[in-house]
């Protein structure tokens, strides 16, 4: 399931293509080239200038509900921090009714190899909004991006979101 999801570098090539035809479009409709490619280079400059602070992702889970998905997710912001501009962490916090061995051995296995994911079960918890609370008080970045795990950033979004300061 891992191969759903499109590496950072070749997000960042589509985002710089779709500068490309807003570009086009613009020219199209009479705007002054040396402006658009005035703010297009301003953009890419200010982009690559930038220093990232550290991320924490931190994914709050119920995990019959999440479990299918919770490791491909996982692994995406695994490749991500790859290339990520500063370390970047995922806190993975779950509630679960039962006992579910099997995923949660994979998720303590992929903690092992894999340092900066810390994964917690909240016992106590009766929602995503308890895995939230106990996380955030475990948070140990500047920046931290909540993410439903059935849902994925883009990496470049990452590097974005952390220039508006």
């Amino acid at each position: 399931a891992q191969d759903m999801f499109v590496p950072v570098s070749v997000q960042n090539q589509i985002q710089m293509e779709e500068i490309d035809e807003l570009r086009e479009l613009a020219l199209r409709h009479g705007a002054d080239p040396k402006v658009i490619d005035d703010i297009k280079t301003k953009y890419e400059e200010k982009l690559a200038a930038h220093e990232c602070r550290a991320l924490t992702v931190v994914m709050p889970a119920y995990l019959p509900n999440e479990a299918e998905i919770c490791l491909d997710v996982i692994a995406y912001y695994r490749a991500c921090a790859s290339t990520y501009p500063a370390p970047l962490r995922v806190l993975f916090v779950y509630n679960t009714p039962h006992d579910m061995p099997a995923i949660e051995a994979a998720l303590e296995r992929v903690a092992r190899e894999w340092p900066a994911l810390t994964v917690a079960r909240v016992r106590d918890s009766t929602s995503k909004c308890d895995n939230l609370n106990v996380a955030i008080s475990m948070l140990e970045t500047d920046l931290a991006l909540l993410n439903d795990p059935d849902t994925i950033v883009p990496g470049d979004s990452m590097v974005r979101a952390d220039g508006h300061r």
